[in-house]
């Protein structure tokens, strides 16, 4: 089995050619857990990256965060953004790029749910990482380990509404932003798969079989994925293959 990087890449098309904005406010309402934090959507929260919010708006202004991914809004801003999009190299090494625009609005005075714009904001999120084969003294201690090697915000625009380039808020958001991401990248634990027994889905048991002993090889742009495989005799869960069997048997009835 092959997986090829543009496999990745189209469905990040599916964000990237989102051409619409979502409001931060509207989206935590929706959630029980995250509603009681809405008091902190406020221009005092934002100052503590962006100081200067506070004293043209003045503080505890309530805000609201419009965001999107969508290509086409953020090129008008910046022709130069390339898209959103997923690279690995022969080495195992790969790299995904997220573009994302915001839009900080501020309630106006005594308008209830009136804003207006205070900061237009253009960032790009990288996270890099490395598939690697973990040999082991014996063929069944073979395995993939999945590691996060960086997170990093490059290349911030920040523009007031009168379209006036914010060149020190740019600095201390990509300061600031980076630091956090730092720290979280050395709490992210490597995660590992067995190679020689790997995970095997239930209803290839119901077929007879079962995935034994992976093999991986990385190319340029892709990955080349496959695997040995074992009879079973008996499927370790009856009601699973009742359940897929049957949808196997409806199948080509519902396409009737």
């Amino acid at each position: 089995m092959i997986i090829d990087e543009n496999a990745v890449n189209s469905f990040l098309l599916d964000f990237v050619l989102v051409d619409k904005s979502f409001s931060l406010r509207e989206f935590a309402s929706m959630s029980s857990e995250a509603a009681p934090y809405l008091t902190k959507l406020n221009t005092s929260t934002v100052g503590m990256l962006l100081p200067q919010i506070i004293e043209e708006f003045g503080e505890d202004r309530a805000i609201d965060v419009m965001f999107t991914t969508s290509h086409e809004l953020i090129s008008a801003k910046l022709p130069e953004a390339k898209v959103s999009g997923f690279q690995m190299d022969r080495n195992g090494n790969f790299r995904f790029a997220v573009n994302l625009g915001f839009e900080i609005l501020v309630e106006k005075k005594g308008q209830y749910k009136q804003y207006e714009e205070a900061r237009a904001i253009y960032v790009q999120l990288v996270a890099k990482g490395k598939v690697v084969i973990q040999e082991g003294q014996r063929k069944r201690d073979r395995k993939m380990v999945l590691m996060a090697k960086a997170a990093e915000m490059g290349g911030a625009k920040i523009f007031k509404p009168d379209g006036e380039e914010m060149v020190v808020e740019q600095m201390v958001l990509t300061s600031g932003i980076n630091v956090q991401l730092e720290q979280m990248v050395k709490y992210v634990q490597p995660f590992e798969i067995p190679i020689y027994n790997p995970p095997s889905p239930r209803e290839l048991e119901c077929l007879g079989v079962k995935l034994t002993d992976m093999n991986l090889l990385f190319r340029k742009g892709f990955m080349e994925l496959s695997f040995d495989y074992k009879k079973v005799a008996e499927p370790s869960d009856p009601e699973v293959c009742d359940r897929f069997l049957n949808m196997m048997k409806k199948g080509p009835e519902s396409m009737v």
